[in-house]
């Protein structure tokens, strides 16, 4: 169970995002649907606000925990470039131990929001935006907006992986949507498994009201798949 939450934290990533963009603010009586959400805003309010959020594995025997601390540092130089920076601190915890922790730096830019990479002591990521993070989209909409190159350090002498990020909006109630993000597998990795799912509900005005991590890796008996939710 260790080695699963191990795996688990090192698939667990991020790119970024800060406050103080103006955006299309939807809203609608409550006993009808609200098919539109405000996408960019849900990310800026996911990668670049401060947040603490911990979520338990769902039917499983141990105590499996995952808590995600987010905390914006300001303006850094990244990649010879100033970006707006956040730090986010990934703990794994097995029965109430701390089993991993692991500090990953984001990077990004506003006015639109651009990803640009992230940085940890094992890896640095240069980010490409293939597509723009729509400030409004409708529920059953999605898209791939990111191709990640990852190496071992900033040299990038050493490349250990190629990704592709996704988002997607799905209905959860009358007026909240699911907001999924997704990482692909490793292109240069035949035998690299599933990555994690990270799933916010939103309101109208971009809100995070919940979050939930759905992780699928291989096992001797198939493909298992484990959801982190709130208690």
């Amino acid at each position: 169970m260790k080695t699963l939450g191990l795996c688990i934290l090192a698939a667990l990533s991020l790119s970024a995002c800060t406050t103080g963009m103006n955006s299309r603010v939807l809203t609608s009586p409550t006993n009808k649907i609200i098919t539109q959400y405000p996408v960019e805003r849900a990310l800026i309010n996911i990668y670049s606000k401060p947040s603490n959020h911990t979520l338990y594995i769902v039917d499983d025997k141990f105590q499996l925990a995952s808590q995600l601390i987010t905390l914006p540092l300001g303006i850094v130089t990244f990649n010879g470039q100033p970006v707006h920076a956040s730090r986010m601190t990934s703990t794994i915890y097995v029965d109430n131990q701390n089993v991993k922790t692991s500090i990953e730096d984001n990077y990004y830019t506003f006015d639109p929001l651009v990803f640009h990479g992230f940085s940890s002591a094992e890896r640095y990521s240069i980010t490409s935006q293939t597509q723009d993070i729509p400030k409004v989209a409708t529920l059953g909409d999605s898209s791939t907006f990111l191709t990640e190159n990852v190496y071992t350090d900033s040299s990038l002498n050493k490349k250990i992986g190629t990704y592709f990020k996704a988002w997607s909006l799905s209905k959860a109630t009358n007026n909240s949507a699911w907001l999924c993000i997704s990482r692909s597998a490793n292109s240069l990795v035949a035998t690299d498994a599933g990555t994690p799912v990270d799933c916010y509900v939103i309101n109208p005005h971009g809100k995070i009201l919940d979050k939930r991590i759905e992780y699928t890796y291989p096992t001797d008996k198939g493909l298992k798949k484990d959801v982190y939710m709130k208690k």
